[in-house]
């Protein structure tokens, strides 16, 4: 086990301005962990540069209040830590500014871009990555768009170490979450998030545990195209509209192709379990019900003529 008291040795927090690094940094404060800083992807500079928060808005509609606005960059600088934006991570005042940091261990939530080999050395206890799947499964860029479209349940986070390559470090900590019907994209991210930082902020607390080397096997999947995004009308009608609920904030149009015709999907409104249709996609006012295997789900689309070889 590790040498590392969560409560007091700082750590630095790699992430976006989405919900999942939000939802992440919110559970490590509330654990009380140390975090010394946030850190985003942003324009090239030869070092990380420090984001100056607004200034204190005075206008007199309450919503123009930059702070209104609910990213891990405004909780950190609410909460008085710095934000630094980063570019190239392969530049050398990368590391030399990870250095002078002195950080015990850098934790990875959502952080878009490869990390260089060199830069996991640099920390005490290393990089440490939130993934959210049960690895070595889905590994990759886009593991919750996967696990939706081949209809996992439960989802799962993981808090493993990083090496050299994708998603393959030695496991820290693993935890499951039964997902909702109809839950959104981003709320499953803040769900993920909220229990990927409850499982680092545990882990940290207790000193890191023991590495466990991941098993076997395993899986990758790349980012997804346009033909990743069609409905199988062998899928049970509950899978489909939880996939396109899930998947929407990717902006990709959603298609069903049944006898010569194909049909684009723009939005889900529902699922009937048992329903049994007289045509595979029955069409009224832009309104669709589309017949899966059981079931049907009712959608605002149109016809359209088939799409290239996807």
């Amino acid at each position: 086990m590790a040498d590392l008291d969560g409560a007091s040795q700082p750590i630095l927090l790699w992430g976006t301005t989405g919900v999942m690094t939000e939802a992440v940094l919110a559970r490590l404060l509330a654990a009380g962990v140390a975090v010394a800083g946030l850190v985003i992807p942003g324009d090239d500079t030869p070092a990380p540069r420090r984001l100056p928060p607004p200034p204190p808005a005075h206008d007199e509609l309450p919503l123009l209040d930059a702070f209104m606005q609910r990213s891990a960059v405004h909780l950190a600088w609410a909460q008085g830590l710095p934000v630094y934006t980063v570019g190239r991570l392969n530049r050398p005042g990368v590391a030399v500014w990870l250095a002078e940091q002195a950080p015990d261990a850098v934790l990875v939530a959502c952080f878009p871009r490869r990390i260089p080999a060199a830069l996991p050395a640099i920390p005490a206890h290393g990089f440490l990555n939130l993934h959210p799947s049960r690895l070595p499964a889905y590994r990759g860029p886009a593991p919750l768009f996967w696990q939706m479209r081949h209809d996992v349940q439960p989802l799962s986070i993981t808090l493993h170490w990083m090496d050299a390559d994708l998603d393959t470090g030695d496991l820290a900590a693993q935890a499951d979450l039964l997902r909702p019907d109809g839950a959104t994209g981003p709320e499953l991210d803040a769900r993920l998030g909220a229990l990927g930082g409850d499982l680092a902020a545990q882990a940290l607390a207790a000193g890191l545990p023991t590495r466990t080397p991941q098993p076997p096997g395993g899986s990758y999947q790349p980012w997804p195209n346009d033909a990743d995004f069609s409905l199988d009308l062998a899928w049970n009608a509950r899978r489909a509209y939880n996939f396109v609920r899930a998947t929407a904030e990717w902006g990709r149009p959603y298609w069903v192709t049944a006898q010569g015709q194909t049909w684009r999907v723009e939005r889900v409104l529902g699922w009937d379990a048992e329903s049994t249709l007289p045509a595979p996609v029955v069409e009224q006012g832009g309104i669709l019900r589309i017949q899966f295997s059981p079931g049907s789900v009712f959608a605002i689309g149109t016809a359209s003529a088939p799409l290239a070889a996807p």
